[in-house]
Protein backbone atom coordinates (compact mmCIF):
# COMPACT_ATOMS: atom_id res chain seq x y z
CA UNK A 1 0.00 0.00 0.00
CA UNK A 2 1.18 3.24 -1.33
CA UNK A 3 2.76 6.14 1.64
CA UNK A 4 0.23 9.05 2.53
CA UNK A 5 2.99 10.59 3.53
CA UNK A 6 5.73 9.80 1.16
CA UNK A 7 8.29 12.56 2.32
CA UNK A 8 7.51 12.01 5.97
CA UNK A 9 8.26 8.61 5.91
CA UNK A 10 10.93 8.90 3.73
CA UNK A 11 12.75 11.24 5.84
CA UNK A 12 11.72 9.55 9.05
CA UNK A 13 13.07 6.15 7.87
CA UNK A 14 16.16 7.39 7.09
CA UNK A 15 17.12 8.44 10.78
CA UNK A 16 15.28 5.11 12.13
CA UNK A 17 17.20 3.24 9.17
CA UNK A 18 21.10 2.85 11.51
CA UNK A 19 19.52 3.98 14.79
CA UNK A 20 21.41 1.74 17.53
CA UNK A 21 20.81 1.70 21.30
CA UNK A 22 22.62 4.87 22.95
CA UNK A 23 23.23 7.39 25.63
CA UNK A 24 21.41 10.70 25.33
CA UNK A 25 21.25 14.23 27.22
CA UNK A 26 17.90 14.96 28.29
CA UNK A 27 16.68 18.68 26.50
CA UNK A 28 15.31 19.59 29.70
CA UNK A 29 17.32 18.34 32.27
CA UNK A 30 20.70 17.80 31.11
CA UNK A 31 20.77 14.50 32.76
CA UNK A 32 22.00 11.52 30.44
CA UNK A 33 19.42 8.90 29.34
CA UNK A 34 19.30 5.39 27.81
CA UNK A 35 17.71 4.34 24.06
CA UNK A 36 17.28 0.56 24.59
CA UNK A 37 16.69 -1.78 21.52
CA UNK A 38 13.65 -2.32 22.28
CA UNK A 39 12.70 1.19 22.70
CA UNK A 40 13.33 1.41 19.06
CA UNK A 41 11.33 -1.34 18.18
CA UNK A 42 8.60 0.74 19.13
CA UNK A 43 10.13 3.76 17.36
CA UNK A 44 9.44 1.67 14.45
CA UNK A 45 6.19 0.16 15.19
CA UNK A 46 5.10 3.42 16.22
CA UNK A 47 6.51 5.10 13.39
CA UNK A 48 8.33 8.36 15.47
CA UNK A 49 11.38 9.71 15.87
CA UNK A 50 13.57 8.93 19.25
CA UNK A 51 12.77 11.38 22.03
CA UNK A 52 14.78 14.30 22.82
CA UNK A 53 14.05 14.34 26.37
CA UNK A 54 14.48 11.27 29.06
CA UNK A 55 11.84 9.54 30.73
CA UNK A 56 11.30 11.43 33.59
CA UNK A 57 10.78 14.72 31.98
CA UNK A 58 8.97 12.95 29.53
CA UNK A 59 6.69 11.67 32.07
CA UNK A 60 6.67 15.23 33.75
CA UNK A 61 5.29 16.74 30.80
CA UNK A 62 2.29 14.89 30.23
CA UNK A 63 1.11 14.47 33.78
CA UNK A 64 1.24 18.31 33.87
CA UNK A 65 -1.93 18.12 31.44
CA UNK A 66 -4.61 16.83 34.26
CA UNK A 67 -5.98 18.87 37.07
CA UNK A 68 -6.52 15.22 39.80
CA UNK A 69 -7.51 17.36 43.09
CA UNK A 70 -8.57 20.83 42.72
CA UNK A 71 -11.66 22.33 42.28
CA UNK A 72 -11.81 26.32 41.99
CA UNK A 73 -15.03 28.37 41.51
CA UNK A 74 -15.25 30.81 38.86
CA UNK A 75 -17.50 32.34 36.47
CA UNK A 76 -18.84 30.93 33.21
CA UNK A 77 -17.72 33.08 30.19
CA UNK A 78 -20.36 32.07 27.36
CA UNK A 79 -22.04 35.69 26.77
CA UNK A 80 -24.93 36.29 28.71
CA UNK A 81 -24.46 33.47 31.58
CA UNK A 82 -24.41 35.14 34.82
CA UNK A 83 -23.51 31.83 36.51
CA UNK A 84 -20.77 30.46 39.02
CA UNK A 85 -18.95 27.30 37.92
CA UNK A 86 -17.31 24.36 39.91
CA UNK A 87 -14.46 24.34 37.47
CA UNK A 88 -10.12 22.80 37.36
CA UNK A 89 -9.32 26.37 36.04
CA UNK A 90 -9.02 29.37 38.01
CA UNK A 91 -9.90 32.67 37.45
CA UNK A 92 -7.33 34.86 35.84
CA UNK A 93 -5.68 32.33 32.89
CA UNK A 94 -6.74 34.68 30.34
CA UNK A 95 -8.26 31.35 28.60
CA UNK A 96 -12.15 31.19 28.45
CA UNK A 97 -14.32 28.52 30.15
CA UNK A 98 -17.31 27.57 29.02
CA UNK A 99 -19.77 25.18 31.31
CA UNK A 100 -20.35 21.80 30.31
CA UNK A 101 -23.83 21.47 29.24
CA UNK A 102 -22.51 24.77 26.85
CA UNK A 103 -19.68 23.33 25.46
CA UNK A 104 -21.41 19.97 24.60
CA UNK A 105 -24.18 21.41 23.10
CA UNK A 106 -24.72 22.66 19.33
CA UNK A 107 -24.88 26.22 20.27
CA UNK A 108 -21.14 27.12 19.20
CA UNK A 109 -19.07 25.33 16.51
CA UNK A 110 -15.36 24.45 17.26
CA UNK A 111 -15.13 24.42 13.34
CA UNK A 112 -15.77 28.20 13.40
CA UNK A 113 -11.98 28.45 14.46
CA UNK A 114 -10.68 27.15 12.13
CA UNK A 115 -7.01 28.07 10.85
CA UNK A 116 -5.03 27.80 8.11
CA UNK A 117 -1.85 26.27 8.84
CA UNK A 118 1.80 28.48 8.35
CA UNK A 119 4.67 26.27 7.22
CA UNK A 120 7.36 29.06 7.73
CA UNK A 121 6.34 28.66 11.45
CA UNK A 122 7.26 26.93 14.33
CA UNK A 123 3.91 23.64 15.20
CA UNK A 124 3.99 24.55 18.98
CA UNK A 125 3.75 28.22 18.38
CA UNK A 126 1.31 28.45 15.96
CA UNK A 127 -0.84 25.80 18.28
CA UNK A 128 0.08 27.65 21.04
CA UNK A 129 -1.96 30.75 19.85
CA UNK A 130 -4.65 28.74 18.07
CA UNK A 131 -5.18 26.81 21.06
CA UNK A 132 -5.93 29.32 22.99
CA UNK A 133 -8.60 30.73 20.85
CA UNK A 134 -10.75 27.41 21.96
CA UNK A 135 -12.48 27.86 25.44
CA UNK A 136 -11.99 24.95 27.44
CA UNK A 137 -15.21 22.80 28.68
CA UNK A 138 -15.44 23.06 33.03
CA UNK A 139 -14.21 20.09 34.41
CA UNK A 140 -14.25 17.71 31.32
CA UNK A 141 -17.10 15.43 32.51
CA UNK A 142 -18.36 12.91 30.88
CA UNK A 143 -21.84 13.74 29.43
CA UNK A 144 -22.75 10.26 30.04
CA UNK A 145 -22.41 11.18 34.39
CA UNK A 146 -25.81 10.90 36.08
CA UNK A 147 -25.70 13.51 39.19
CA UNK A 148 -21.86 13.80 39.66
CA UNK A 149 -21.86 17.61 38.63
CA UNK A 150 -18.85 17.87 41.11
CA UNK A 151 -16.55 15.68 38.91
CA UNK A 152 -14.12 15.24 36.34
CA UNK A 153 -13.06 12.94 33.60
CA UNK A 154 -15.16 10.53 34.86
CA UNK A 155 -16.82 7.91 32.84
CA UNK A 156 -20.27 7.20 33.46
CA UNK A 157 -20.23 7.91 37.11
CA UNK A 158 -23.72 8.26 38.81
CA UNK A 159 -24.44 10.58 42.09
CA UNK A 160 -20.35 10.95 42.43
CA UNK A 161 -18.68 14.12 44.30
CA UNK A 162 -15.33 15.16 44.44
CA UNK A 163 -14.57 12.77 42.21
CA UNK A 164 -11.22 12.66 39.81
CA UNK A 165 -11.95 10.19 36.71
CA UNK A 166 -13.18 6.81 37.69
CA UNK A 167 -15.53 4.39 35.43
CA UNK A 168 -18.87 3.14 36.58
CA UNK A 169 -19.27 4.21 39.81
CA UNK A 170 -21.63 5.18 42.60
CA UNK A 171 -21.78 6.96 45.74
CA UNK A 172 -18.32 7.68 45.68
CA UNK A 173 -17.33 10.91 47.74
CA UNK A 174 -14.05 12.37 47.69
CA UNK A 175 -11.78 10.27 45.46
CA UNK A 176 -9.51 9.95 42.46
CA UNK A 177 -10.30 6.53 39.90
CA UNK A 178 -13.26 4.74 41.48
CA UNK A 179 -13.38 1.48 39.17
CA UNK A 180 -16.38 -0.16 38.97
CA UNK A 181 -17.02 0.87 42.70
CA UNK A 182 -20.05 2.28 44.57
CA UNK A 183 -20.70 3.38 48.60
CA UNK A 184 -17.47 4.78 49.51
CA UNK A 185 -15.54 7.64 50.55
CA UNK A 186 -11.70 8.95 50.55
CA UNK A 187 -10.73 6.44 47.91
CA UNK A 188 -7.30 6.37 45.50
CA UNK A 189 -7.80 3.67 42.58
CA UNK A 190 -10.38 1.35 44.22
CA UNK A 191 -11.19 -1.39 41.70
CA UNK A 192 -14.75 -3.33 42.59
CA UNK A 193 -14.84 -1.73 46.23
CA UNK A 194 -18.24 -1.32 48.09
CA UNK A 195 -18.97 0.36 51.63
CA UNK A 196 -15.33 1.49 52.30
CA UNK A 197 -13.45 4.37 54.09
CA UNK A 198 -9.96 4.96 52.94
CA UNK A 199 -8.82 2.80 50.49
CA UNK A 200 -5.44 2.78 48.22
CA UNK A 201 -5.32 0.75 45.39
CA UNK A 202 -7.09 -1.72 46.83
CA UNK A 203 -9.30 -4.18 44.88
CA UNK A 204 -12.96 -6.62 45.41
CA UNK A 205 -13.02 -5.12 49.06
CA UNK A 206 -16.19 -5.08 50.95
CA UNK A 207 -16.94 -3.18 54.22
CA UNK A 208 -13.53 -2.00 55.09
CA UNK A 209 -11.61 1.04 56.18
CA UNK A 210 -8.57 2.37 55.94
CA UNK A 211 -7.32 -0.30 53.28
CA UNK A 212 -3.68 -0.33 51.85
CA UNK A 213 -2.67 -2.62 48.91
CA UNK A 214 -5.01 -4.76 50.06
CA UNK A 215 -7.61 -7.22 48.11
CA UNK A 216 -10.72 -9.09 48.30
CA UNK A 217 -10.77 -8.22 51.80
CA UNK A 218 -14.19 -8.60 54.14
CA UNK A 219 -15.37 -6.45 57.16
CA UNK A 220 -11.55 -5.39 57.95
CA UNK A 221 -9.80 -2.21 58.97
CA UNK A 222 -6.22 -1.43 59.12
CA UNK A 223 -5.09 -3.60 55.85
CA UNK A 224 -1.52 -3.05 54.51
CA UNK A 225 -0.76 -5.54 51.91
CA UNK A 226 -2.94 -8.28 52.56
CA UNK A 227 -5.15 -10.77 50.60
CA UNK A 228 -8.49 -12.31 51.35
CA UNK A 229 -8.88 -11.54 54.92
CA UNK A 230 -11.96 -11.43 56.56
CA UNK A 231 -12.52 -9.63 60.47
CA UNK A 232 -9.36 -8.45 60.87
CA UNK A 233 -8.02 -5.16 62.46
CA UNK A 234 -4.08 -3.94 61.98
CA UNK A 235 -3.13 -6.52 59.50
CA UNK A 236 0.14 -6.33 57.52
CA UNK A 237 1.53 -9.02 54.85
CA UNK A 238 -1.69 -11.07 55.81
CA UNK A 239 -3.07 -13.82 53.49
CA UNK A 240 -6.48 -16.23 53.65
CA UNK A 241 -6.72 -15.09 57.52
CA UNK A 242 -9.79 -14.41 59.46
CA UNK A 243 -9.79 -13.07 63.15
CA UNK A 244 -6.50 -11.62 63.37
CA UNK A 245 -5.75 -8.61 65.50
CA UNK A 246 -2.55 -7.18 64.25
CA UNK A 247 -1.57 -9.65 62.78
CA UNK A 248 -2.24 -12.45 65.78
CA UNK A 249 -4.74 -15.30 65.21
CA UNK A 250 -7.78 -14.50 67.88
CA UNK A 251 -11.08 -17.14 68.27
CA UNK A 252 -14.10 -14.82 67.07
CA UNK A 253 -15.64 -14.74 70.55
CA UNK A 254 -12.12 -13.26 71.32
CA UNK A 255 -11.82 -11.20 68.30
CA UNK A 256 -15.49 -9.91 68.40
CA UNK A 257 -15.16 -8.88 72.76
CA UNK A 258 -11.90 -7.07 71.49
CA UNK A 259 -13.86 -4.94 68.60
CA UNK A 260 -16.54 -4.49 70.97
CA UNK A 261 -14.05 -2.75 73.08
CA UNK A 262 -13.07 -0.44 70.30
CA UNK A 263 -14.61 2.99 69.25
CA UNK A 264 -13.28 4.89 66.19
CA UNK A 265 -16.76 6.75 66.12
CA UNK A 266 -14.37 8.96 69.12
CA UNK A 267 -11.44 10.97 66.95
CA UNK A 268 -9.34 11.01 70.36
CA UNK A 269 -9.65 7.29 70.32
CA UNK A 270 -9.28 6.79 66.88
CA UNK A 271 -6.21 8.38 66.33
CA UNK A 272 -4.56 6.34 69.10
CA UNK A 273 -5.31 3.31 67.09
CA UNK A 274 -4.38 5.16 64.22
CA UNK A 275 -0.66 5.52 65.22
CA UNK A 276 -0.34 2.45 67.05
CA UNK A 277 -1.06 0.69 63.11
CA UNK A 278 1.46 2.97 61.64
CA UNK A 279 3.80 2.27 64.57
CA UNK A 280 3.31 -1.73 63.72
CA UNK A 281 3.44 -0.96 59.68
CA UNK A 282 7.08 0.83 59.39
CA UNK A 283 9.06 -2.16 60.93
CA UNK A 284 7.43 -4.73 58.52
CA UNK A 285 9.00 -6.21 55.75
CA UNK A 286 8.27 -4.25 52.16
CA UNK A 287 7.42 -6.25 49.30
CA UNK A 288 9.97 -4.71 46.62
CA UNK A 289 6.77 -3.96 43.57
CA UNK A 290 3.31 -4.67 43.77
CA UNK A 291 2.56 -6.48 40.57
CA UNK A 292 -0.25 -9.05 40.35
CA UNK A 293 -0.31 -11.67 37.54
CA UNK A 294 2.75 -10.04 35.23
CA UNK A 295 4.97 -12.11 33.04
CA UNK A 296 7.99 -10.55 31.91
CA UNK A 297 7.43 -6.89 33.58
CA UNK A 298 9.53 -4.05 35.35
CA UNK A 299 7.42 -2.19 37.57
CA UNK A 300 5.08 -1.80 40.13
CA UNK A 301 0.91 -1.74 40.81
CA UNK A 302 1.10 -3.88 37.48
CA UNK A 303 -1.85 -5.97 37.32
CA UNK A 304 -2.92 -8.41 34.32
CA UNK A 305 0.61 -7.51 32.41
CA UNK A 306 2.42 -8.78 29.97
CA UNK A 307 6.15 -7.23 28.36
CA UNK A 308 5.97 -4.24 30.38
CA UNK A 309 8.86 -1.97 31.10
CA UNK A 310 8.48 1.00 33.57
CA UNK A 311 5.45 1.09 34.14
CA UNK A 312 3.46 2.22 36.68
CA UNK A 313 -0.33 1.20 38.32
CA UNK A 314 -1.06 -0.17 34.64
CA UNK A 315 -2.94 -3.32 32.91
CA UNK A 316 -1.66 -4.68 29.50
CA UNK A 317 0.21 -5.97 27.49
CA UNK A 318 3.75 -4.83 25.44
CA UNK A 319 3.88 -0.91 26.96
CA UNK A 320 6.68 1.27 27.90
CA UNK A 321 7.37 3.94 30.01
CA UNK A 322 3.21 4.05 30.83
CA UNK A 323 1.50 4.90 34.25
CA UNK A 324 -2.37 4.90 34.80
CA UNK A 325 -3.42 2.78 32.28
CA UNK A 326 -6.19 -0.09 31.96
CA UNK A 327 -6.68 -2.24 28.43
CA UNK A 328 -3.75 -0.57 26.53
CA UNK A 329 -1.41 -2.87 24.01
CA UNK A 330 1.39 -1.97 22.00
CA UNK A 331 1.92 1.67 23.31
CA UNK A 332 5.10 3.56 24.79
CA UNK A 333 5.45 6.96 27.04
CA UNK A 334 1.13 7.08 27.97
CA UNK A 335 -0.16 8.55 31.20
CA UNK A 336 -3.97 8.28 32.28
CA UNK A 337 -5.43 5.56 29.46
CA UNK A 338 -8.17 3.07 29.09
CA UNK A 339 -10.59 5.11 31.53
CA UNK A 340 -13.84 3.22 29.35
CA UNK A 341 -12.49 -0.52 29.95
CA UNK A 342 -14.72 -1.93 27.34
CA UNK A 343 -12.33 -0.65 24.80
CA UNK A 344 -8.80 -2.10 23.95
CA UNK A 345 -6.60 1.09 23.49
CA UNK A 346 -3.85 0.40 21.06
CA UNK A 347 -1.07 2.19 19.35
CA UNK A 348 -0.71 5.36 21.63
CA UNK A 349 2.42 7.69 22.55
CA UNK A 350 3.25 10.50 23.99
CA UNK A 351 -0.07 11.13 24.75
CA UNK A 352 -2.08 11.67 28.15
CA UNK A 353 -5.79 11.05 29.10
CA UNK A 354 -6.54 9.65 25.40
CA UNK A 355 -7.49 6.87 23.91
CA UNK A 356 -8.70 4.03 21.47
CA UNK A 357 -6.23 3.66 18.64
CA UNK A 358 -3.19 4.90 16.76
CA UNK A 359 -3.31 8.50 19.15
CA UNK A 360 0.05 10.44 19.05
CA UNK A 361 1.18 13.20 21.55
CA UNK A 362 -2.13 14.10 21.87
CA UNK A 363 -4.24 14.96 25.23
CA UNK A 364 -8.08 14.32 25.35
CA UNK A 365 -8.29 12.98 22.90
CA UNK A 366 -10.96 10.20 23.51
CA UNK A 367 -12.56 7.06 21.20
CA UNK A 368 -10.65 8.48 18.38
CA UNK A 369 -8.35 6.97 15.80
CA UNK A 370 -5.13 7.80 13.78
CA UNK A 371 -4.88 11.41 15.72
CA UNK A 372 -2.00 13.25 16.11
CA UNK A 373 -1.23 16.98 18.14
CA UNK A 374 -4.84 17.27 19.22
CA UNK A 375 -6.54 18.24 22.55
CA UNK A 376 -10.06 17.75 24.07
CA UNK A 377 -11.48 16.29 21.23
CA UNK A 378 -13.91 13.05 20.82
CA UNK A 379 -14.45 10.71 18.26
CA UNK A 380 -12.27 11.61 15.66
CA UNK A 381 -10.47 10.23 12.51
CA UNK A 382 -7.75 11.53 10.74
CA UNK A 383 -7.03 14.72 12.34
CA UNK A 384 -4.20 16.51 12.98
CA UNK A 385 -3.53 19.81 15.47
CA UNK A 386 -7.29 20.06 16.20
CA UNK A 387 -8.81 21.67 19.68
CA UNK A 388 -12.95 20.75 20.71
CA UNK A 389 -13.58 18.75 17.50
CA UNK A 390 -15.95 16.13 18.17
CA UNK A 391 -17.09 13.34 15.01
CA UNK A 392 -14.83 15.01 12.77
CA UNK A 393 -11.98 13.57 10.18
CA UNK A 394 -10.15 15.41 7.51
CA UNK A 395 -9.21 18.37 9.82
CA UNK A 396 -6.53 20.33 10.63
CA UNK A 397 -6.57 22.89 13.03
CA UNK A 398 -9.80 22.95 12.99
CA UNK A 399 -10.64 23.32 9.22
CA UNK A 400 -11.57 20.84 7.06
CA UNK A 401 -9.97 18.86 3.91
CA UNK A 402 -10.59 16.49 1.59
CA UNK A 403 -9.19 13.36 2.28
CA UNK A 404 -6.83 13.76 -0.54
CA UNK A 405 -5.52 17.38 -0.01
CA UNK A 406 -5.36 16.47 3.70
CA UNK A 407 -3.06 13.90 3.37
CA UNK A 408 -0.77 16.17 0.69
CA UNK A 409 -0.80 18.78 3.46
CA UNK A 410 -0.27 16.88 6.74
CA UNK A 411 3.21 15.22 4.73
CA UNK A 412 4.26 18.89 4.17
CA UNK A 413 3.43 19.65 8.34
CA UNK A 414 4.88 16.51 9.99
CA UNK A 415 8.09 16.56 7.54
CA UNK A 416 8.69 20.47 8.56
CA UNK A 417 8.22 19.26 12.15
CA UNK A 418 10.49 16.39 11.90
CA UNK A 419 12.84 18.35 10.30
CA UNK A 420 12.58 21.59 13.32
CA UNK A 421 12.96 18.71 15.38
CA UNK A 422 9.32 18.78 17.13
CA UNK A 423 7.25 16.10 15.74
CA UNK A 424 7.10 13.28 18.54
CA UNK A 425 7.52 15.59 21.56
CA UNK A 426 4.68 16.05 23.65
CA UNK A 427 3.66 19.95 24.31
CA UNK A 428 5.74 22.00 26.56
CA UNK A 429 4.25 22.35 30.25
CA UNK A 430 3.81 25.91 29.48
CA UNK A 431 1.24 25.33 27.06
CA UNK A 432 -0.98 23.48 29.93
CA UNK A 433 -4.44 25.22 31.13
CA UNK A 434 -4.21 23.12 34.45
CA UNK A 435 -2.29 24.64 37.79
CA UNK A 436 0.63 23.03 38.01
CA UNK A 437 0.33 22.50 41.75
CA UNK A 438 -3.02 20.75 41.22
CA UNK A 439 -1.44 18.47 38.25
CA UNK A 440 -0.26 14.84 38.47
CA UNK A 441 3.09 16.13 37.99
CA UNK A 442 3.26 17.59 41.10
CA UNK A 443 2.94 14.32 42.73
CA UNK A 444 5.78 12.65 40.77
CA UNK A 445 8.15 15.69 40.53
CA UNK A 446 7.06 18.24 43.17
CA UNK A 447 8.02 21.79 42.54
CA UNK A 448 7.93 24.96 44.52
CA UNK A 449 6.13 28.03 42.88
CA UNK A 450 9.51 29.81 41.56
CA UNK A 451 10.27 25.97 40.14
CA UNK A 452 6.91 25.93 38.19
CA UNK A 453 7.51 29.28 36.66
CA UNK A 454 11.09 28.27 35.70
CA UNK A 455 10.04 25.69 33.58
CA UNK A 456 6.94 27.58 32.14
CA UNK A 457 3.93 26.07 34.06
CA UNK A 458 1.77 28.46 36.20
CA UNK A 459 0.34 28.00 39.93
CA UNK A 460 -2.83 28.80 41.66
CA UNK A 461 -4.46 28.35 44.84
CA UNK A 462 -8.13 28.55 45.70
CA UNK A 463 -8.93 31.80 47.10
CA UNK A 464 -9.89 30.83 51.34
CA UNK A 465 -12.42 33.43 52.02
CA UNK A 466 -15.07 32.83 55.60
CA UNK A 467 -16.26 36.51 54.52
CA UNK A 468 -20.94 36.15 54.93
CA UNK A 469 -20.33 33.45 57.65
CA UNK A 470 -21.43 33.45 61.09
CA UNK A 471 -18.87 33.27 63.11
CA UNK A 472 -21.06 30.94 65.44
CA UNK A 473 -21.33 28.50 62.94
CA UNK A 474 -16.98 28.06 62.00
CA UNK A 475 -15.60 25.20 63.59
CA UNK A 476 -11.89 25.06 64.39
CA UNK A 477 -9.65 21.88 65.51
CA UNK A 478 -11.32 20.82 68.74
CA UNK A 479 -14.33 22.18 68.38
CA UNK A 480 -15.63 19.52 66.21
CA UNK A 481 -17.48 17.28 67.86
CA UNK A 482 -15.31 14.08 69.00
CA UNK A 483 -17.94 11.61 68.87
CA UNK A 484 -20.06 10.83 65.83
CA UNK A 485 -22.32 9.72 68.16
CA UNK A 486 -22.87 13.42 69.37
CA UNK A 487 -23.50 14.87 65.89
CA UNK A 488 -26.80 16.35 65.10
CA UNK A 489 -27.91 17.00 61.77
CA UNK A 490 -27.29 21.18 62.45
CA UNK A 491 -23.30 20.13 61.36
CA UNK A 492 -24.13 20.22 57.80
CA UNK A 493 -24.39 24.31 57.92
CA UNK A 494 -21.13 24.42 60.17
CA UNK A 495 -17.76 25.31 58.15
CA UNK A 496 -14.59 23.07 59.69
CA UNK A 497 -11.19 24.83 58.99
CA UNK A 498 -8.73 22.22 58.25
CA UNK A 499 -6.44 21.69 60.75
CA UNK A 500 -3.84 21.51 58.75
CA UNK A 501 -4.23 23.78 55.37
CA UNK A 502 -6.69 26.66 57.04
CA UNK A 503 -8.96 26.10 54.17
CA UNK A 504 -12.80 26.06 55.02
CA UNK A 505 -14.97 22.94 54.67
CA UNK A 506 -18.11 21.25 54.78
CA UNK A 507 -19.82 18.18 55.10
CA UNK A 508 -22.62 17.18 53.12
CA UNK A 509 -25.68 15.06 53.99
CA UNK A 510 -24.51 11.97 52.07
CA UNK A 511 -20.88 12.36 53.92
CA UNK A 512 -22.68 12.16 57.65
CA UNK A 513 -25.02 9.73 57.14
CA UNK A 514 -21.95 7.27 55.80
CA UNK A 515 -19.63 8.72 58.85
CA UNK A 516 -22.59 7.78 61.23
CA UNK A 517 -23.47 3.96 59.58
CA UNK A 518 -19.73 3.45 60.03
CA UNK A 519 -18.95 4.94 62.89
CA UNK A 520 -16.79 7.03 62.00
CA UNK A 521 -15.56 10.44 63.35
CA UNK A 522 -16.21 13.51 60.91
CA UNK A 523 -13.25 14.55 59.22
CA UNK A 524 -10.65 17.58 60.60
CA UNK A 525 -8.83 17.97 57.12
CA UNK A 526 -10.03 19.60 53.98
CA UNK A 527 -10.82 16.92 51.05
CA UNK A 528 -7.50 18.51 49.43
CA UNK A 529 -5.70 17.25 52.20
CA UNK A 530 -6.87 14.18 52.66
CA UNK A 531 -5.94 13.56 48.67
CA UNK A 532 -2.61 14.76 49.13
CA UNK A 533 -2.11 12.60 52.04
CA UNK A 534 -3.60 9.37 50.46
CA UNK A 535 -0.82 9.74 47.43
CA UNK A 536 1.55 9.95 49.99
CA UNK A 537 0.85 6.35 50.85
CA UNK A 538 2.04 4.86 47.75
CA UNK A 539 6.03 5.01 46.82
CA UNK A 540 7.50 7.46 43.67
CA UNK A 541 6.90 5.92 40.24
CA UNK A 542 10.61 5.49 39.99
CA UNK A 543 12.51 2.25 40.32
CA UNK A 544 15.77 1.05 42.05
CA UNK A 545 17.82 -1.42 41.76
CA UNK A 546 18.42 -2.50 45.32
CA UNK A 547 19.98 -6.26 47.23
CA UNK A 548 16.86 -7.98 48.92
CA UNK A 549 17.18 -7.27 52.37
CA UNK A 550 16.99 -11.52 53.07
CA UNK A 551 18.83 -13.33 50.15
CA UNK A 552 20.59 -10.62 48.90
CA UNK A 553 19.74 -10.71 45.59
CA UNK A 554 19.52 -7.82 42.87
CA UNK A 555 15.71 -6.65 42.17
CA UNK A 556 14.06 -3.57 41.24
CA UNK A 557 12.01 -1.36 44.14
CA UNK A 558 10.10 1.59 44.32
CA UNK A 559 11.65 1.84 47.80
CA UNK A 560 14.10 4.69 48.21
CA UNK A 561 17.19 2.77 49.57
CA UNK A 562 18.39 5.84 51.32
CA UNK A 563 15.21 4.90 53.32
CA UNK A 564 17.52 1.40 54.68
CA UNK A 565 13.85 -0.42 54.66
CA UNK A 566 13.37 -3.82 55.09
CA UNK A 567 12.57 -4.59 51.50
CA UNK A 568 12.43 -8.15 50.47
CA UNK A 569 12.04 -9.34 46.32
CA UNK A 570 9.50 -11.49 45.38
CA UNK A 571 10.55 -15.14 46.19
CA UNK A 572 11.74 -13.89 49.88
CA UNK A 573 8.81 -11.80 50.29
CA UNK A 574 6.11 -14.32 49.68
CA UNK A 575 7.72 -16.96 51.61
CA UNK A 576 7.31 -14.61 54.82
CA UNK A 577 3.78 -13.68 54.43
CA UNK A 578 1.66 -15.46 56.64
Amino acid sequence: MPSKTPKFDAALDAILENLKPHTRKCKQCAGDFEIFKEDIEFYHKLHVPPPQNCPDCRKQQRLAFSNNTIFYVRSCDVSGHKERLISLFPTGINWKVYDNHYWWSEDWDPMSFGSNYDLGKSFFNQFHVFNRKLPLTQSNRDPKSIGSEYTAYGVELKDCYYVFGGTRSENILYGNWPIFARDSIDVLIAFQSELCYEIVSSFGNYNCNFIYFSDNCLDSLFLYDCKNCTHCFGGVNLRNKQYYFFNEPYTKEEYEKKMSEINLGSRKEFLCWYKKYFDFLNDKIKRATRNEKTVNSIGTFLRNSKNCFMCFWAEGENLRYVDYATALKDSMDTSIAGGNMQTQNELLYQSSYSGTYNIKCSSLVRSSHDVEYSMNCINLENCFGCVGLRNKKYCIFNKQYMEEEYWKTLDEIKSKMLADGEYGEFFPISMSPYPYNASLAQFEFPLTKEGVEKIGGYWAESVVSLEGIDPKNILKGDQIPDDIKNVGDDILDKVFICEVTGKPFRIIKQELEFYRRKNLPLPTKHPYQRIMERWAMKEPFKLWKYPCSNCGQEMHTSYNPAKKLKVYCESCYLKEVI
